[in-house]
């Protein structure tokens, strides 16, 4: 039987989005704009996903598209985000940010 993935909070989704390198595209003058659509280069694939602003979390079917696109794993994706990885008991993948040094 295959592990359960956690629903994602938008403002987590766009986090994991950001952190993977993707960027806003600029919105359209036309139409409602409840759509926000990140683009970039995941693993020398071109990746296009789009956000929902209207709602709280992210449809399922989206984690699947990004996975789809990038090749990466479920566990890498949730892993972008300190809050999706401690609800997935997954490794956080960011980096630690350095600590400043006096001097």
């Amino acid at each position: 039987m295959g592990k359960r993935w956690p629903p994602i909070k938008r403002r987590d989704w766009v986090e994991i989005l950001e952190n993977l390198g993707l960027m806003p595209r600029a919105a359209r003058k036309s139409g409602r704009g409840d759509h926000r659509v990140y683009h970039g280069q995941i693993n020398g694939r071109s990746v296009m996903i789009p956000v929902d602003w209207n709602v709280e979390e992210v449809d399922y079917y989206y984690v699947g598209q990004l996975e789809d696109q990038s090749g990466l794993t479920k566990a890498e994706i949730y892993g972008r985000c300190k809050r999706t990885a401690r609800s997935a008991s997954v490794p956080c993948l960011l980096k630690a940010e350095p600590e400043p040094t006096d001097g």
